[in-house]
């Protein structure tokens, strides 16, 4: 009677565990993916902060900013942003997969946008756009225009 007795409450033991570990699997697996989910969420947030920050730092930059014998000034030089556009591949790590395209929007003559970075992925997901509008210093004119700076991002 006591080894039935006995090996009722193993039975009992063995289920006991094996139910226990099943639950704390499923929460291993459900703290997982909250913590997955979270740490994508952070750094979808951090990705959209880099590319507001993108925009304003672009003027700042010395290959694009003005300069006049020295002092640097708070506007993107015409003639630098086209040169600029031309060895700009260099800079993914710091653009990624972008768009960045400089419009002159006054006086309104007719002026080609001039495309400082691009760099698009094979599939795009998804794509985000900012503008702000710039001071422009044309060298060729020696004079001041009003410009738009488009930057896209790709995903």
């Amino acid at each position: 009677m006591n080894s039935k007795k006995g090996q009722l409450q193993i039975q009992e033991t063995i289920l006991v565990i094996f139910i226990f570990t099943i639950i704390l699997l499923i929460g291993l697996t459900v703290f997982y993916r909250y913590t997955i989910d979270s740490i994508r969420a952070d750094q979808e947030k951090y990705e959209y902060f880099k590319f507001k920050v993108g925009i304003s730092s672009i003027p700042s930059m010395s290959e694009v900013k003005c300069s006049f014998l020295g002092e640097q000034k708070e506007c993107i030089d015409l003639e630098k942003a086209r040169a600029f556009s031309i060895y700009s591949k260099d800079y993914f790590s710091l653009f990624g997969y972008s768009n960045i395209t400089l419009y002159l929007v006054y006086p309104g003559s007719v002026h080609k946008p001039i495309l400082i970075y691009y760099r698009k992925p094979t599939v795009v997901r998804q794509s985000q756009i900012i503008s702000t509008p710039v001071l422009v210093y044309d060298p060729e004119d020696a004079d001041y225009k009003i410009g738009k700076l488009v930057l896209v991002r790709y995903k």
